[in-house]
C-alpha cells in the first residue's frame, strides 16, 4: 500500500514506522528541508510554491488513485485544519484519512471555544474569558484583584502572543491586541499529555513534565527542561486517564491530541487542546520506545492496541540548546535546529538509561556546553529524583 503523510515534522520516525509496515510513502514537503536535513528515501516528494499549487496536486493524485491512504503528520494548529480538509478530499474518494474532521481541528485551534465546551462538560479549566477591548479586561483584572491574569490569543500557536499581566489598574495595556483570552494564572504543575482515540483504540502515552508554574518567572515554554515520564500517585494517574478519556470523546478525537494541563493539588485544569502531534512526540518516544506514527498505522490495519507502557528504566529530556554543535543523532540523542528560533537555536532531545552512568556524565557535559549550568542542573536533579522513584 501507498501512503501520504502531510508533512516532514519528525520525518525520521515517520519513515520507521512505514517501513515497520512494509507502507510505502508519498511526502508533502512544506518547508525548504526536510526535518533534520537528513536524505530520506522517498518514493514521492511533493513540493509546491504555496499551500494551494500542493494542494492541487495532492488532488490529483487523489482522483487518479496513486494513494490507498493519507496520515496527518503535521506539527502546527494551523496545519491541522489543513490537514484535516485534505482528510475531507480522501474521503469524497473512499482513500482512507488518519486524521481530525475539520470540526475537531476548528475547535481545538480556537482557545475559547474549547475552554467553553471543556466548561460545559464539567472539565475544570482556569476561570476567564474573552475580552473584545481594555474595558472588559480592566473590569476582569478588578473582579480577581491579586491574582495574575494570562493573556492568549484565541487562536495563537507554539506559545506566541502569551503574557502575564498584574491586576494593576495602572499597568499599561496599550501592548494588548483584541479579541483577547483572559484567564487566571494558575500555580501548580505543568504537565502535557500525548493521546491517540479511535474508535475503541485508546492510547496515552505517560504525562510529560514541564516544571512549576511561577509568575515570577512567566517565560515561553519552548525555553524550559521538558521530560517524560512524570509518575503520578496511583489514584491520580487513574484520574487523569478518565479526564482524558472524557476529553476525548467531547472533541470526538479520532486521531492524535496534545493535552496541556496544571495539576493544583488533586485538580487537573485544562490550559488549551492541541488536535495534532506534539512538540513532545519525541520525547515520548525516546522514553518508551514506543512510534506514535506506528501507532497510527496499527489502528488503520486493524491492529489491537493495549494502553500499556512497560516504562522500563528510562527517562527522557528536551531542552533549547544556544550553540551549533557537531553531534551525531543517534536513536537516543536527537538535535533540531528551528527555522523560527523563537526561544533559542534549536532543541536537543535525549534519553537516559538509569543504568549508563558513563553516557549520563557525557550527556550533561555536553548540556553544559551548548544550553548552560543551569540547564545541566535541572536534569540532574530530575534524574535523582527518578531514580529515587525507581528505588522506593
Amino acid at each position: 500500500m501507498r501512503g501520504l503523510v502531510t508533512a516532514t515534522d519528525r520525518l525520521d520516525l515517520i519513515q520507521k514506522a512505514f517501513i515497520e509496515h512494509e507502507f510505502e510513502m508519498v511526502v508533502v514537503n512544506q518547508s525548504d528541508i526536510l526535518d533534520g536535513e537528513n536524505n530520506f528515501n522517498l518514493t514521492k516528494l511533493i513540493t509546491g510554491e504555496s499551500l494551494g499549487e500542493i494542494e492541487n496536486k495532492i488532488r490529483k493524485m487523489i482522483e487518479l488513485g496513486e494513494i490507498n491512504f493519507c496520515v496527518s503528520t503535521t506539527g502546527y494548529d494551523n496545519g491541522a485544519i489543513w490537514d484535516a480538509k485534505i482528510g475531507e478530499l480522501c474521503n469524497a474518494h473512499d482513500i482512507i484519512f488518519m486524521g481530525h474532521k475539520v470540526s475537531t481541528a476548528k475547535l481545538c485551534i480556537n482557545k475559547a471555544k474549547t475552554k467553553e465546551v471543556l466548561k460545559q462538560q464539567n472539565i475544570l479549566v482556569p476561570d476567564g474569558r474573552v475580552c473584545n477591548n481594555e474595558l472588559e479586561l480592566r473590569c476582569i483584572m478588578r473582579e480577581y484583584q491579586d491574582i495574575p491574569i494570562v493573556l492568549k490569543e484565541i487562536e495563537g500557536i507554539s506559545g506566541r502572543g502569551m503574557f502575564l499581566i498584574n491586576t494593576n489598574q495602572n499597568q499599561d495595556l496599550s501592548f494588548v491586541k483584541y479579541p483577547i483570552l483572559a484567564e487566571i494564572f494558575i500555580e501548580g504543575i505543568e504537565i502535557s499529555v500525548d493521546v491517540y482515540s479511535r474508535g475503541d483504540i485508546f492510547f496515552m502515552y505517560p504525562p510529560v513534565y514541564k516544571g512549576k508554574t511561577d509568575k515570577n518567572k512567566f517565560e515561553h515554554p519552548l525555553k524550559k527542561v521538558r521530560s517524560c515520564p512524570y509518575i503520578l500517585p496511583k489514584h491520580l494517574n487513574e484520574k487523569l486517564i478518565s479526564v482524558v478519556k472524557k476529553i476525548t470523546n467531547i472533541t470526538k478525537s479520532v486521531h492524535w491530541l496534545n493535552i496541556d494541563i496544571v495539576i493544583k493539588g488533586d485538580e487537573f485544569y485544562i490550559l488549551e487542546i492541541n488536535s495534532r502531534f506534539s512538540g513532545t512526540s519525541r520525547l515520548c518516544y525516546y522514553a518508551t520506545d514506543i512510534n506514535p506514527y506506528s501507532i497510527v498505522l496499527s489502528s488503520m490495519k486493524g491492529n489491537r492496541i493495549y494502553n500499556y507502557v512497560d516504562m522500563g528504566r528510562k527517562i527522557s529530556f528536551e531542552l533549547p540548546i544556544f550553540k551549533k554543535i557537531d553531534y551525531p543523532i543517534t536513536n537516543s540523542v536527537h538535535i533540531y535546529y528551528s527555522k523560527s528560533q523563537i526561544a533559542s537555536l534549536g532543541r536537543i532531545t535525549f534519553s537516559l538509561d538509569l543504568m549508563d552512568k558513563e553516557y549520563k556524565t557525557n550527556i550533561e557535559s555536553l548540556i553544559r556546553k551548548v544550553s548552560g549550568m543551569e540547564y545541566a542542573t535541572e536534569i540532574d536533579k530530575q534524574y535523582n529524583n527518578f531514580v529515587q522513584f525507581f528505588q522506593t
